[in-house]
């Protein structure tokens, strides 16, 4: 996985019967590894075009080194992402005797460099609704890389708007951030290690409370912590819209005044219409 620090430990031992004055030795980091130390400093250190890097001992002995004798060295180098698989790592030892030609010796260990990550997904239901609808955000964690995750911490920011009222897993804090958003924290959200392929749901139920409306957006941030190596992040949005509160209905009611019905007005009325005398029948008058 990626930032793991890998300690290469080197063993060279004199099998001649001549002593060895000086050991020079060449390590050829694969691309997928970054040297980061060593128990003795190197006399340089080569970043390759093909990303491999060339780590060069002029000399690692203080004193000869005698037959039968050995000598070690340590160096760490990390696991940086760039290369992930089987990627493998070589040495190559030059031993210099007091006389005639020197003497080599060659090693290559292969290590694996396993992917970590994380995935989060956020459906929220219903998707819409008014003030005092609840809102089920189901949050779907999945570790998408190679090796188990021992702890996964979950922080949810729910905005304006949205009110928390509960979740399947209790959170570890419950705060109202001063813009009036709410941060709801979970230190860990797995009862055991999360395996590579599996994964884990939680519940989180949020009231539309009114005090915001149209799209709402809440935010998901998910932190793994897998057996080695540095923590991997995965994050979300999901948008909800929130509507305002039905407002009630404005009615007008308009009663005109009429006089009470009175039989003999109204014959008169009738007997005006007849001879086209009342204001009614007559040309540009009022029809009521």
């Amino acid at each position: 996985m990626s930032r793991t620090l890998v300690d290469f430990k080197i063993d060279l031992t004199n099998v001649g019967e001549a002593d060895l004055d000086s050991l020079k030795l060449i390590d050829l980091l694969p691309k997928g590894l970054r040297y980061r130390s060593a128990s003795i400093d190197p006399a340089e250190i080569k970043v390759n075009d093909n990303g491999t890097t060339t780590i060069s001992w002029n000399n690692i002995q203080i004193v000869p080194l005698t037959p039968g004798t050995s000598t070690s060295i340590h160096f760490l180098a990390e696991i940086d992402g760039a290369q992930f698989g089987t990627i493998q790592n070589s040495v190559t030892a030059i031993g210099k005797p007091p006389n005639g030609f020197n003497v080599t010796g060659e090693d290559n260990k292969n290590i694996n460099a396993y992917r970590s990550a994380i995935a989060v997904v956020e459906t929220p239901a219903p998707g819409s609704g008014s003030p005092g609808t609840l809102v089920d955000f189901k949050i779907d964690l999945t570790n998408k890389g190679e090796m188990n995750l021992r702890v996964v911490n979950l922080v949810d920011i729910l905005p304006k708007g949205l009110r928390y009222s509960s979740a399947s897993i209790s959170p570890t804090e419950n705060r109202i951030d001063g813009d009036g958003t709410t941060s709801i924290v979970w230190d860990n959200v797995l009862a055991a290690p999360l395996v590579s392929g599996a994964s884990i749901s939680i519940h989180l139920i949020a009231a539309i409370d009114g005090t915001q409306s149209g799209s709402l957006q809440n935010k998901i941030r998910a932190v793994g912590t897998p057996v080695a190596g540095y923590n991997v992040t995965a994050e979300v949005e999901k948008n909800i819209t929130a509507y305002r509160s039905s407002r009630p209905g404005f009615f007008s009611i308009f009663t005109r005044f009429r006089e009470p019905w009175d039989p003999g007005r109204s014959q008169d009325r009738r007997n005006k219409c007849r001879r086209g005398e009342h204001r009614c029948c007559q040309a540009g008058g009022p029809t009521a």
